[in-house]
């Protein structure tokens, strides 16, 4: 027989809390805050707003509730990668709850473990994209290398690769200058770093002997990356200079998802005014504008769909096997 005072219980939280509310707020922040957050952090973020919606379910009905706002943010924000691979962690399993095969708390805990196990490895790709951009620049010795905008793992590579970058050039983004911010903390770890206006986008790309970007994810021939992206990778390759793409494995996490091109292109059109900070601040690299795709230890030279839809298999069964399932 069903406990009636925790069902009143339920319904009563279920008014006057929401469930997931706190989860689609964050993911309704980010997705219009992508541009000025790093985007190595964000995933942090949303397994903080996950635990927390977490330990306020009680029973299978308010799980199921969680479920709806989990899928919500996953819809919400749209990108491949570590976010979305956290967000169909967390929904695999309050899905068990909803099912009744664990009770909250042992759902939370189990969260807890697979996340320090999920940022374990996470860390450990950051590290072998690193090591791999310094053998890729390693090649031809020091060297001027242009790149845009922040992310941890773009600062951890060229930090890494240091010894074989002769100068960085620093393309910024008006009007978020992350690019600013990896100037100066590169500067201070006394790399040869310069700072630039993205007017000089052309200018940084034609005088460096490689191109180091930062990408968000992968689906359907194309990488998604940040915002001023696109025009680098472009500008190189007009000027045929390698671009080397550094990115986590796990920002390729559903890769075999296929993105809505026709969406982009529309957001695509509207790219004349940068200085819109509602417009969408991701963008699509055509992989023919690619040399080297770099996440975890392994090199694509260029990537085919086909590789990215076995890493993203690669990487869902390892988060099964995180959540106790296998």
């Amino acid at each position: 027989m069903p406990d009636p005072f925790s069902d009143v219980i339920d319904r009563f939280v279920a008014a006057f809390r929401p469930r997931g509310k706190r989860l689609i707020e964050e993911t309704e922040r980010i997705r219009a805050q992508l541009h000025a957050l790093d985007p190595d952090v964000i995933h942090d973020m949303i397994a903080s707003a996950v635990l927390e919606e977490l330990e306020s379910i009680r029973g299978r009905r308010s799980a199921a509730t969680l479920i709806e706002a989990i899928e919500r943010s996953i819809n919400g924000l749209k990108i491949p990668g570590s976010v979305s691979a956290i967000l169909e962690m967390a929904r695999l399993v309050v899905e068990r709850v909803a099912r009744g095969d664990i009770d909250s708390g042992e759902a939370y805990k189990i969260l807890v473990d697979s996340y320090q196990e999920f940022k374990l490895d996470f860390e450990s790709s950051i590290s072998a994209a690193a090591a791999e951009v310094e053998r890729l620049l390693g090649v031809a010795g020091p060297s001027t290398v242009a790149t845009i905008n922040y992310a941890t793992t773009l600062y951890r590579a060229l930090l890494t690769s240091r010894s074989n970058i002769a100068k960085l050039l620093v393309v910024d983004l008006a009007p978020v200058y992350s690019g600013r911010r990896l100037a100066v903390t590169l500067r201070k770890e006394k790399m040869n770093s310069y700072y630039l206006p993205d007017t000089h986008v052309s200018w940084a790309a034609k005088e460096s002997e490689a191109v180091v970007v930062y990408a968000l994810g992968g689906s359907e021939g194309f990488i998604t990356g940040d915002m001023g992206v696109y025009a680098l990778a472009s500008a190189a390759k007009a000027y045929d200079v390698p671009v080397i793409v550094v990115a986590p494995e796990f920002n390729f996490y559903g890769a075999d998802e296929s993105l809505d091109l026709e969406d982009y292109k529309v957001s695509l059109s509207g790219y004349g005014r940068l200085y819109d900070t509602e417009a969408d601040p991701l963008e699509m690299i055509d992989y023919d504008l690619i040399d080297h795709l770099v996440a975890g230890g392994t090199v694509y030279s260029p990537p085919t769909k086909s590789d990215l839809v076995t890493l993203a298999s690669s990487l869902k069964e390892r988060l099964l096997r995180y959540i106790y399932l296998d």
